[in-house]
């Protein structure tokens, strides 16, 4: 989510890191172009490329983190510049000095159909858009308490927050945000005591799934999420890739998941096998190394990787 990840790269920056994000085609305002069952890895690593260029200029080397998804959309732009390097910097050249690929896999050798793609992820994010704010919360707990459930572990939720940016509490249990609107379960349990990690995600969340309610009312503006999220189900990394950069000398690392729902440890492995790369286990659930104090383990493993004494 995109608060979470304000407050990752906030970690890097204050280590003196300068530090480029940018939102890929159908996240946040921006637009997909093309049949969403159409959007690749491919496509998401080439405007990640053009990115890059574009503000650091076409020579310019730099380290590199992606998560989930984007750790797909990392491991397609390792191999296009290992594949490039020899063209654009000499040889044996690569414009990478490090990269860390978190709680990702390779990919899957046989893709979807297109129209199957597209189909699967508008029955996923279709029924999230546009929760009720008059019930309570019960509407959003029930449409999306499922997936944080699945997103995090059990024993990091209900452990006490730390203190959010801004946030002025000193006391065991870090901040105590506001609740949703609507929410008056939220608003009575930040009142009776510490304040968990599950009410600040479960705020962060409804505060996004707000926004992109808001922001997806049109057929294009759908179709630029699902695309986006359609992408996942046409990456494979392939074993002459790996190994093309395996062989490159670029410093890699994977950080592992103990306990991911969506990426099996056992093929978060198998990609570090296969690119002969450090592991570094961040977390036991697919998203707390990116979320609240969560994110201290995926700093240390990337400055780690990054060869960064600072580790």
């Amino acid at each position: 989510m995109a608060s979470g990840l304000d407050v990752d790269m906030m970690h890097f920056v204050r280590l003196g890191y300068t530090v480029l994000v940018h939102e890929a085609r159908g996240v946040g305002r921006s637009s997909a172009v093309g049949p969403p069952a159409r959007q690749s890895i491919r496509l998401l690593a080439a405007d990640t490329q053009a990115v890059a260029n574009g503000v650091w200029g076409a020579h310019s080397r730099f380290h590199l983190l992606g998560a989930s998804l984007g750790g797909m959309v990392a491991q397609e732009l390792v191999y296009r510049l290992v594949r490039g390097g020899d063209k654009c910097f000499g040889a044996s050249v690569v414009p990478l000095l490090g990269v860390l690929l978190l709680v990702t896999d390779c990919g899957q050798r046989w893709w979807p159909l297109p129209w199957r793609r597209e189909g699967r992820v508008r029955r996923l994010v279709l029924p999230q858009l546009g929760f009720r704010e008059d019930d309570g919360g019960a509407d959003f707990r029930e449409r999306f308490g499922r997936q944080i459930e699945a997103c995090y572990s059990a024993a990091w939720l209900d452990g006490p927050a730390p203190p959010l940016p801004g946030s002025t509490s000193r006391g065991e249990g870090g901040c105590k945000p506001a609740a949703a609107p609507g929410d008056t379960e939220a608003g009575a349990a930040a009142s009776a005591g510490p304040t968990t990690r599950r009410q600040v995600v479960t705020r962060l969340w409804c505060e996004h799934w707000r926004e992109l309610s808001a922001m997806r009312a049109t057929p294009e503006d759908v179709r630029a999420v699902t695309g986006q999220m359609s992408a996942q189900y046409n990456h494979y990394l392939g074993p002459r890739r790996a190994a093309l950069i395996r062989r490159s000398g670029v410093k890699l690392g994977v950080g592992v998941s103990s306990a991911d729902c969506f990426y099996p440890e056992h093929s978060q492995r198998q990609l570090a096998e296969a690119l002969g790369a450090e592991v570094h286990c961040v977390a036991a659930g697919h998203a707390e190394c990116l979320w609240l104090d969560g994110v201290a383990l995926m700093v240390g493993a990337a400055l780690a990787v990054f060869r960064d004494s600072r580790v």
